[in-house]
């Protein structure tokens, strides 16, 4: 007789519980970035190839002032004013490329999956 581990048993019931059917699942829009806070803001850390942020042109270092409206100074900003947008939805995104720079506002067109 086999020995299966209990909670390894109970880890994949739940995961089988919560999956959700294709069909079901929510798409969400990428904007092709990696970003990190610094010094109370937060900045484009990566510029993911042939995503959404570098087809318009947003650059590494910058610093995310909003998108769609919502002020962003933390990621989580980002994911919230995010969270209900879905892939080739346009969103207004305004960064700053340095300190003494101009705010730059930009359209971008959500991509559908995340660029590697």
């Amino acid at each position: 007789m086999a020995h299966t581990n209990p909670a390894r048993a109970a880890n994949a019931t739940i995961e089988e519980r919560i999956r959700i059917p294709s069909e079901y699942a929510i798409l969400r829009g990428f904007l092709g970035v990696r970003l990190e806070e610094r010094d109370g803001e937060c900045r484009i850390r990566t510029v993911l190839s042939g995503g959404a942020a570098a087809k318009v042109g947003l650059k590494k270092s910058a610093v995310i002032i909003d998108i769609d409206g919502h002020r962003v100074r933390k990621i989580a900003d980002t994911r919230l004013a995010l969270w209900d947008k879905g892939p080739g939805e346009m969103v207004g995104v305004s960064i700053r490329g340095s300190p003494a720079a101009k705010t730059e506002h930009f359209e971008v067109m959500l991509a559908s999956t995340q660029t590697k």
